[in-house]
């Protein structure tokens, strides 16, 4: 017999041991604490082998759970992971709780669990589908810091054929993260869990949220001549502030720039929103040339266009495109560099202008510096503003003078004021603005709160000066801490 020939039949005989192998002690194992399944008690039985690190589900039929009337569905779960694992998928598989025919009672019943210490990592191209057949089961449970994590695969189960109470739940800690390209549908989060998406990842209906930071890109915010924009979700009382960093763009007013734009209130679950603040005012910046007709900055004023744009979350530069779903964070830094132009001829550069906003729990902190191209005598000029809707207040405070409540008239100035709260005795709204860094400019520090004449909103802003003279490389450095309080009245 040739060499050759010889070497092939060996080979040959070699893999039918192999394959008989393994169907003789039906959960093989590849080196490493490697494993493949190809039944549901396999991928149990894996899940909680201690020597097991990856477990590979290949393309086969349904997996069938057993169904079990068990209330306590954190101990009756049929997977219970041990240690950490991953799950690569390679191929399309089901698993699914097996049909009860007596539904006269709520059932419930868990395929997995992640406790504590242990963490289950979902990888791979295919779709693992966690299929809840009946109303009320509960097919995903972590409590107590167990983590999973979703990696490039489409988790298109935790669903439910029909209605569900709880689809998947992490409560307690438990802690679930989905990135690049992974989704989980139907979630809810209770009691401290908290979903993070990152990536492109994705996850619909989820509600419950825990109370913190979250942000998303909106591509279809369009007020104020928006072309989209970055929706920021910042925790109160009652629910969510909704600030909007819009980009707005107005040829005929020669803006284009990205700025803070209209409020909005929502609810725990961020849904039924209300606004806060009317269209078209500005909080960042308004500075009037003595003798234009009109202010430098933003939508309202326009001659203002932006150079360049960066955010900075949780330390990672981001594009703020990126999040097109719900992202939390906890704590973001937006920079935008700008040109404001002399209204009087829109090629001369007046000034340039860099904003820094940093979004806390706290609130809207921003930081901004003026360089002057030119000099120039100011009117009325401001680098600080709020918006609050009249339907929503009716007084305000300083701390010039914390006791006094006042009603907001048709003019009102407040010399050596540094902090304003304009508050509504009847809604539970409350808009606090603080200025603890300006420059110390002719007919400045002070605070004007007006009623704003016929408008829609009361006009609270900080006077940076009237009637001061700047010369070329002068330099203009503020801070404003910004924040609305849905649900109390806010103190200085």
């Amino acid at each position: 017999m040739k060499p050759n020939v010889s070497k092939r039949i060996l080979s040959l005989m070699l893999a039918v041991v192999m394959v008989a192998g393994i169907f003789a002690t039906g959960i093989p194992a590849f080196a490493n604490g490697s494993a493949y399944v190809y039944s549901a008690n396999q991928l149990k039985d894996n899940l909680q082998n201690p020597s097991i690190t990856d477990v590979y589900v290949y393309t086969m039929d349904d997996f069938v759970v057993p169904w079990t009337s068990n209330k306590d569905s954190q101990n009756d779960a049929f997977i219970h992971v041990v240690g950490e694992k991953n799950l690569h998928l390679v191929g399309n598989a089901t698993i699914r709780v097996q049909e009860n025919p007596d539904e006269s009672y709520i059932k419930f019943s868990s395929l997995i669990h992640v406790p504590a210490g242990a963490s289950l990592t979902i990888d791979g191209d295919g779709c693992l589908n966690f299929h809840a057949r009946w109303k009320n089961l509960i097919n995903a449970v972590i409590n107590n810091e167990g983590d999973l994590t979703i990696n490039n695969a489409d988790l298109g189960g935790f669903y439910s054929d029909q209605e569900t109470a709880a689809c998947a739940i992490w409560h307690h800690g438990g802690y679930m993260t989905i990135n690049s390209g992974g989704a989980a549908n139907s979630t809810t989060v209770n009691d401290g869990g908290r979903v993070v998406i990152d990536s492109g990842g994705t996850a619909t209906a989820v509600g419950d949220l825990k109370k913190g930071l979250y942000c998303q890109y909106d591509p279809t915010l369009s007020f104020e001549s928006a072309k989209g924009g970055l929706r920021i979700f910042v925790p109160t009382v009652n629910g969510y502030v909704n600030y909007n960093l819009v980009h707005s763009v107005h040829e005929g007013k020669n803006c284009d720039t990205w700025r803070l734009g209209k409020a909005y209130a929502f609810d725990n679950a961020l849904q039924n929103e209300y606004e806060l603040t009317p269209d078209g005012a500005e909080w960042d910046m308004a500075l009037r040339l003595s003798g234009r007709p009109d202010f430098i900055g933003g939508y309202a004023h326009g001659d203002e266009v932006y150079d360049s744009l960066s955010v900075v979350i949780n330390e990672k530069n981001a594009d703020i495109e990126s999040f097109l779903t719900l992202t939390p964070f906890d704590k973001m830094h937006i920079y935008v560099t700008s040109s404001g132009y002399d209204p009087n001829d829109s090629a001369t550069v007046a000034l340039k202008h860099w904003k820094e906003y940093v979004v806390s729990e706290e609130g809207v902190l921003l930081h901004q510096r003026v360089e002057w191209f030119n000099g120039y005598t100011l009117a009325s000029s401001y680098l600080a503003m709020m918006p609050p809707l009249k339907s929503l207040t009716n007084r305000f405070y300083t701390n010039a003078d914390p006791v006094s409540r006042e009603a907001i008239l048709h003019y009102g100035r407040t010399p050596h004021a540094t902090e304003a709260v304009v508050y509504g005795e009847t809604s539970g709204v409350s808009f606090s603005m603080s200025v603890p860094q300006y420059p110390s400019l002719s007919g400045g520090d002070m605070f004007s709160l007006t009623d704003n004449s016929g408008r829609p909103y009361n006009k609270m802003y900080f006077v940076v000066c009237n009637g001061a003279d700047v010369s070329k490389g002068d330099v203009w450095e503020t801070t404003t801490k910004y924040a609305i309080v849905v649900g109390s009245v806010h103190s200085p």
